[in-house]
Formats: C-alpha cells, sequence, structure tokens
C-alpha cells in the first residue's frame, strides 16, 4: 500500500510500514511539515497515497470536498505507541486495505468496523479550492 503518515505522528511507523513491505512515507519526506491540511491531502491524493493522521479535519476535509480519494484512517486516543501506529494500519490494511485504496470506505480502529461511502468520483485536484476554510471539529 502507499501510505502518507501526517506530521501529528512520529516517521516512526513510516519507518516500520516500509519493513512490511508498504510504499510508506511522512510529510517531512515530502517538505510538508508545517503545511495546511489541504496540502498534505492533495500530496496524498497526487501520489495516490492513503493518509493516516491522529486530526479529525482530514475526515471533514475529505468529506466537504465530495472526493473519493484519498481514503484516511484516523487513529485517535486507543493507539499512541508508534510501533502500535504501524501495527494497527498493517492490521487495517489486512482487513480493508482493497476498500481504502479504492477509496470507498473508512475504516475506524477504535470501532472496528468500515463503512461504504460510495464517494463520488473526485474532480482533477479536489483540495485546492479547500484551502481557505476554516474547518471546526
Amino acid at each position: 500500500m502507499r501510505i502518507l503518515i501526517d506530521e501529528c505522528l512520529s516517521g516512526v511507523p513510516a519507518d516500520l510500514l516500509r519493513e512490511l513491505g508498504h510504499d510508506a512515507i511522512h510529510v517531512g519526506d515530502r517538505g510538508l511539515l508545517g503545511h495546511t491540511d489541504p496540502e498534505v491531502m492533495a500530496c496524498a491524493f497526487d501520489e495516490s497515497r492513503i493518509l493516516v493522521s491522529a486530526d479529525t479535519d482530514f475526515g471533514e476535509l475529505l468529506a466537504r470536498s465530495n472526493a473519493a480519494l484519498p481514503s484516511v484512517i484516523l487513529l485517535r486516543r486507543t493507539v499512541h505507541a508508534p510501533t502500535n501506529q504501524a501495527a494497527t494500519v498493517a492490521e487495517v490494511f489486512d482487513l480493508v486495505g482493497d476498500e481504502l485504496q479504492a477509496g470507498a470506505s473508512s475504516w475506524s480502529p477504535t470501532t472496528g468496523s468500515a463503512s461504504d461511502h460510495s464517494r463520488s468520483a473526485p474532480p482533477e485536484h479536489p483540495f485546492g479550492p479547500l484551502s481557505s476554510l476554516q474547518l471546526v471539529t
């Protein structure tokens, strides 16, 4: 799987996921530290990567864009240690990786459930116009 790890998580999960055979990078590898959420989403979209974050703004950003991709895995409260984060992401990929890659599902590690959102096909750059939005969680 092609993965982009957000800056609110360390680079360790990316390293561990690469050891498991995934194409995983951290936003710092793309010079995106300190960049806006829409810019990070655009990178994930442009590089066909699944975004992994603990920032709930990404879920709202994706919903507002009405885009099918990129899928987002939100790691919340129960997954703190970087080794546990990598293990959780790897487990999610084993369970619903194809669906996440296709962009039709979201996954909640805390509930252990997937849901089909069947979003429409994305425009060429679905996250550019959203850069001026102030998202509230």
